[in-house]
């Protein structure tokens, strides 16, 4: 992978940054929505679904109109799919922050456009993060971009993207989105939401969809444990942002040829039928924790 020495945006299909210390036992890309996931030592980050607040660092039945494709499918399922996901200081969308982020563009004829980008967050990266995805503070600091230049591209690029009607690929988007907004908005750089005029869409997440279709298979559901439910392989090298994008869109296509029914949906009912089934899960989700004595509350809003 090349580096750019004008924009420091990486394109290639291999990672550039050292995995310092790296380690496998949590994954933060769904510790948002899975109460089971081990929390990083990250001191202000209210753990998921607790009564803590988060305290910031300072700043330094759908199917009817679908605009039909081939056999039946709707357009979107044959356009180009960007895959997007980030690597962060801790498991807060809110107060956390991005180090490194990919988009990663699957074109109908299998060829992937790549775009990555390590990002100075001006705090430290704790030390959980950087066994997570193996970006030190001292790494982060002497090799990222600036935040601000960083995360106009990045919202440049999914903006561009959406507003051509196509979709971006997120696992677990309540997370991932929540978070560039939050980051954008803390560095004074216009916010993916407000480049596409208030509406993050269209989005299709793995996760949320999984959860609809699957809902009582047992077991965790982080990017890893759902592709292997759909039979594919897992790279060695997750937690590197561009290998997670490409892992999403594998697993967002496994998801539409198990359940064909969801390529005849449009864009709109796709992004409807993922809020409602957010919204059920975590109602659902509630309730089984109130049976285990447990109060916390489980947001019902997507993202």
């Amino acid at each position: 992978m090349s580096e750019s020495t004008t924009n420091r945006v990486v394109s290639g299909p291999e990672g550039v940054w050292p995995r310092a210390g790296r380690t496998d036992s949590t994954d933060p890309a769904t510790v948002t929505l899975a109460v089971d996931q081990p929390e990083m030592d990250h001191p202000e980050a209210a753990r998921p679904g607790s009564d803590k607040k988060a305290v910031c660092h300072p700043m330094l039945d759908y199917p009817d109109t679908a605009q039909a494709g081939t056999a039946g499918m709707a357009q979107w399922v044959s356009d180009p799919w960007l895959g997007f996901d980030t690597e962060t200081t801790g498991v807060s969308p809110t107060c956390d922050r991005i180090v490194t982020a990919a988009t990663v563009t699957r074109f109908s004829t299998g060829v992937t456009e790549t775009k990555s980008w390590l990002i100075n967050p001006q705090v430290p990266i704790p030390a959980r993060a950087t066994a997570v995805h193996g970006i030190s503070t001292e790494y982060a600091s002497s090799n990222g971009q600036d935040p601000r230049e960083g995360l106009d591209q990045i919202s440049e690029v999914l903006a561009n993207h959406m507003s051509q009607g196509r979709i971006i690929v997120v696992f677990n988007a309540g997370f991932d989105l929540p978070l560039l907004e939050a980051d954008s908005k803390r560095h004074g750089v216009k916010s993916l939401s407000e480049r596409l005029d208030g509406e993050v869409a269209p989005v299709a997440d793995p996760l949320v969809l999984d959860r609809a279709l699957d809902r009582y298979r047992k077991g965790k559901r982080t990017l890893a444990d759902v592709a292997l439910a759909y039979g594919i392989a897992v790279p060695e090298d997750t937690h590197q942002a561009h290998v997670d994008s490409i892992l999403a869109l594998e697993v967002l296509g496994a998801i539409l040829d198990r359940y064909p029914s969801l390529g005849a949906m449009s864009l709109s009912e796709l992004h409807q039928y993922q809020r409602d089934s957010h919204s059920r899960w975590a109602e659902d989700f509630q309730k089984f924790l109130a049976s285990k004595g447990k109060t916390s509350q489980i947001s019902r809003v997507w993202f």
